[in-house]
């Protein structure tokens, strides 16, 4: 089962400041899964901080198996190249980092050998850092994801691919072994398989899908 989980981010705004999106409980309203995320800021004195401001709303989809996260439009084997731009989007810090595609699962055939740009939540912004609890930034190495994509706009006149559900479908791939990032479901049974059981299963949920 799909839930929407919405949550309230917080940045300390310090001399050096790193605020920490934490999940907390959980709460029904309207039929709807609602998590509050809880902050949790760094060891820094009070001294070196200036002020706190919230910030927007954070929306995201929490996944209970990997059947639902086949769902998404692109399901990619990547490997990390290069941070590409740091931004701030109505008070949330947002990267983008650049990709070699080295593997289509689903999705277009052509983008395989292709980079592309993917965009997450968190990164350092003119001295203000963001970072999602549960989470972790992506870096060297290779990553089996499972994307939606944003079209090229005036700003940015290339398309942006987006993880889906924030962390959920993001699996850091180590020596065959597969790391999960966050509290959702499919992480757990995701990272029982090895590298190449998973790409075998994604390709066969897919075959089944276009029957």
């Amino acid at each position: 089962m799909k839930k929407f989980l919405v949550g309230t981010a917080v940045v300390a705004v310090a001399i050096i400041g790193v605020t920490f999106i934490t999940r907390g409980s959980l709460e029904s309203t309207t039929g709807v899964s609602k998590q509050v995320l809880d902050i949790q800021p760094t060891t820094e004195t009070k001294s070196e901080q200036k002020h706190t401001t919230a910030i927007e709303l954070m929306r995201y989809q929490a996944y209970d198996n990997l059947d639902e996260l086949m769902e998404s439009p692109y399901v990619l084997l990547v490997d990390y190249k290069e941070p590409k731009l740091t931004y701030k989007i109505s008070g949330t810090v947002l990267t983008e980092k650049v990709f070699k595609v080295s593997q289509v699962l689903k999705g277009e055939e052509e983008l395989k050998g292709q980079e592309i740009v993917i965009t997450e939540t968190g990164g350092t912004y003119n001295g203000e850092t963001l970072s999602v609890a549960g989470d972790e930034p992506f870096g060297p190495g290779k990553y089996l994801v499972f994307l939606s994509k944003n079209p090229p706009h005036e700003e940015r006149p290339y398309p942006r691919y987006v993880v889906q559900g924030v962390f959920s479908g993001k699996f850091k791939i180590e020596n065959g072994k597969i790391k999960g990032f966050g509290e959702d479901l499919v992480r757990q049974e995701v990272e029982k398989l090895s590298e190449e059981s998973l790409i075998k299963v994604a390709k066969e949920k897919v075959k089944n899908k276009s029957r």
